[in-house]
């Protein structure tokens, strides 16, 4: 019978524990009047129209979401409680701050975020992801609880935030064109049309214009425009309300004064096999293998002529590739012997680039 007295008494204060624990306000004492924590961030749609992958949005949306609520230690004790228990005045021993590290700073409610994070959801429903007429909104539920000591009811310092997305009919691209006044990259940019990320009929997205436009310049970088970059290509585009479409156009422009890119061939390549920072090139030792030019200091090649021209693959003549100097890079540094390895390229002429590697 004793036994089973002490482990009811056991029981009792356990469960008294876990109820003090779980309380809905045991937090709330740690907090300013002014203060009250973040439990709960959703995303709520509202929309006449079906939503076009309803989840990927969800996800999109919830990256503008900084601040999540605290989480919980064996599914019931509030971190954010643990760390506040421990942070009062005087709490500077190691059992503190090893407390502490086990919690977590309180995520508080705050109306200017949530102000911010709607403006920052609806501008990107409407200029990234074809939205036009999208708007979002939240309202917060604020737990209240009654002060014992009087009639007056309080917050309990528990916020939960819900963002309101309303949503119209998504806009789709209408007719899409290159243009530019530069005609040859022109018709090379046509001809591989058929690859492009975005066409007729899709859904605005504007992830998809900035993977177009990647693809547009990596393809010409691989076709001798060495210089090509992002910034040359803008994206336009004119509406219809009527029927919710936006024709696009993708112009690729020139630089400045010129009318055209500048398109470039392979010239001279000249490899210094045991190159040093500060090394003259007086005396070097020359040989040519394979159209290459391979200059030493030391009487013997460090690495095996073969080897090193099977590892270049760009050739003098050829259309200056991007993908061909990368794949050198790679190929060059993994044989060991050279770590670092530079491949420096400067124009001769209008078409030609040299190449030093070392």
């Amino acid at each position: 019978m004793k036994a089973g007295k002490k482990n009811s008494k056991f029981w009792f204060l356990l469960l008294t524990s876990l109820t003090l624990l779980t309380s809905s306000c045991n937090v709330s004492k740690y907090l300013k009047n002014s203060e009250s924590l973040l439990k709960e961030s959703k995303i709520l749609f509202k929309s006449n129209a079906k939503i076009t992958d309803k989840k990927t949005l969800e996800k999109e949306l919830q990256a503008f979401i900084p601040e999540k609520p605290n989480s919980k230690l064996l599914f019931f004790i509030p971190k954010e409680w643990i760390y506040l228990k421990n942070s009062e005045p005087g709490d500077s021993s190691w059992i503190d701050k090893g407390m502490r590290s086990i919690g977590e700073p309180p995520s508080f409610y705050v109306e200017a975020k949530s102000v911010e994070i709607s403006n920052n959801m609806e501008s990107f429903l409407k200029y990234k992801k074809g939205y036009y007429e999208a708007k979002v909104d939240f309202i917060v539920d604020e737990k209240l609880f009654k002060n014992t000591s009087s009639t007056d009811i309080k917050p309990c310092g528990k916020s939960k935030v819900s963002y309101i997305v309303s949503l119209d009919k998504r806009y789709k691209i209408g007719a899409f064109k290159y243009q530019s006044i530069d005609q040859e990259l022109l018709t090379f940019i046509q001809s591989i049309k058929l690859d492009a990320y975005i066409k007729s009929g899709d859904y605005i997205d504007y992830s998809r214009f900035d993977l177009e436009k990647s693809r547009i310049t990596l393809a010409l970088q691989n076709h001798g425009y060495a210089n090509f970059s992002n910034n040359f290509i803008s994206v336009e585009g004119d509406s219809s309300k009527v029927n919710k479409t936006i024709d696009i156009i993708i112009d690729i422009k020139t630089p400045l004064p010129d009318t055209i890119h500048k398109k470039f061939k392979t010239g001279q390549i000249k490899v210094y096999t045991d190159y040093y920072k500060d090394q003259e090139n007086i005396d070097l030792i020359e040989d040519t293998i394979a159209n290459i030019k391979f200059l030493r200091q030391s009487q013997n090649f460090l690495v095996k002529p073969d080897l090193l021209t099977s590892s270049i693959f760009f050739r003098e003549g050829n259309i200056l590739r991007r993908e061909e100097r990368q794949k050198t890079f790679r190929k060059l540094n993994s044989l060991g012997t050279y770590r670092f390895v530079t491949i420096n390229p400067f124009p001769v002429r209008d078409s030609i680039m040299n190449f030093d590697v070392f």
